[in-house]
């Protein structure tokens, strides 16, 4: 079956407010799916919807671009109030709701995924979310917003760097010099090498 890959795909909130889109890591589409990937290894935990909402001088502006995100996931028991998905980690609500949009963008219906990939290594730092914090992040998800046709997974990777990825770790992000040094290093060999997964299904 083929399937289209899009990195960084971009979705509007398409509220009335004023807000930055979701960049989804990867959306693979399918005939009949859409899977939104979002990867992790040294990320720590991102904002709760509560803490995003507290942040920057215009609460209104900010419920109408949660609204927005809401309004795509199309749920069935919509919640009442905000205030009952202050909990939920707000870049996975809309990585969700990312997954809904691309899912009914096309003529033809496609079901929506969620499928976040941890990475773990003896270097990811102690900051890190943990395997166990996107499960229960992504097990919250579910319990708060009910989305009866998405169906999630976090599937836990070991990875571990290779001898070249070191050469280049340290050098200094959104640097013209690191991108052309990365890319070569992608062109000449492997970075990583992964042993091991193992796959959570989440809400089921």
């Amino acid at each position: 079956m083929p399937v289209d890959l899009h990195f960084e795909f971009k979705v509007d909130h398409q509220s009335k407010g004023r807000g930055a889109p979701s960049h989804t890591d990867l959306m693979a589409i399918s005939e009949d799916v859409c899977i939104a990937i979002e990867s992790k290894w040294t990320e720590p935990s991102y904002d709760t919807v509560g803490t995003w909402l507290s942040k920057g001088g215009d609460l209104p502006n900010r419920e109408k671009v949660l609204k927005g995100w809401l309004a795509l996931m199309r749920l069935e028991c919509a919640p009442q109030s905000l205030e009952e998905i202050a909990d939920c980690e707000y870049q996975m609500l809309h990585r969700a709701a990312s997954a809904y949009a691309a899912a009914s963008s096309f003529a033809t219906k496609k079901r929506p995924m969620l499928a976040y990939l941890k990475f773990t290594s003896p270097e990811t730092p102690v900051f890190a979310a943990s395997t166990e914090y996107y499960v229960d992040a992504l097990t919250l998800l579910h319990k708060l917003l009910r989305p009866m046709d998405l169906q999630t997974y976090l599937v836990e990777m070991k990875m571990a760097p290779s001898e070249h990825f070191r050469l280049i770790a340290d050098r200094p992000k959104a640097n013209p010099a690191t991108g052309v040094a990365v890319r070569g290093a992608l062109q000449e060999t492997s970075l990583f090498s992964f042993s091991g997964d193992k796959v959570y299904r989440i809400g089921t």
